[in-house]
């Protein structure tokens, strides 16, 4: 059973917030949390000395590590995103890590996670128009340009590879399920509040 940990943002409801505000370095105006400065020493260490410890000891056996993708916002944060997912590999080395996306530290991080989750795979909510809606043009050649190297990798490194879509009908559901097994990846659909899964 799998533990959900943010790496890369944080919001002020978590009960950890008071010891890592000085970590934020802005606002996600969507999801209303903070970002984190990876370079803060503090926040590693609250993850790494308390926050795991934790989620262990509740009986987890593995961490959905969330919002590695915020490198792409701060690339400077690159290399302490990538020794934060290294240090969690080292002091926990049983845990089950699964990385939802972070492509571009991809090659770095690979070896020390499980598997990875491809989150917007084939469709995704545009919060401005309140729709669904799937990946076309560039935006879709990037997405299939995105799977084959995770191809790659997970021949190198025995990676499962996982995908999660967002979608409102039973149609798009099926695209969203028939192009992750295009490329043998496990497909999970659900609604962006995440209240259904398939």
């Amino acid at each position: 059973m799998l533990a959900y940990l943010s790496l890369g943002e944080v919001n002020e409801n978590r009960w950890y917030f008071k010891y890592v505000k000085r970590c934020v370095t802005g606002k996600n105006p969507i999801r209303k949390y903070y970002y984190i400065n990876l370079s803060c020493k503090t926040w590693k260490n609250v993850l790494l000395d308390t926050v795991i410890p934790k989620i262990v000891e509740k009986g987890f056996n593995g961490l959905f590590l969330d919002n590695v993708d915020v490198v792409d916002k701060y690339p400077k944060f690159k290399d302490d995103m990538t020794d934060l997912i290294k240090d969690i590999r080292a002091r926990y080395p049983n845990l089950i890590l699964i990385q939802n996306r972070g492509f571009s530290i991809i090659n770095k991080t690979a070896k020390y996670v499980n598997g990875v989750v491809f989150e917007c795979f084939t469709t995704y909510y545009n919060w401005s128009s309140g729709k669904y809606e799937s990946w076309s043009g560039n935006d879709l050649n990037w997405v299939n340009e995105m799977a084959v190297k995770l191809l790659r990798l997970r021949s190198e490194y025995n990676l499962v590879i996982f995908t999660l879509d967002y979608a409102d009908n039973e149609s798009l559901k099926e695209k969203c399920i028939e192009h992750a097994k295009k490329f043998g990846f496990i497909p999970f659909v659900s609604t962006v509040n995440l209240t259904t899964l398939r």
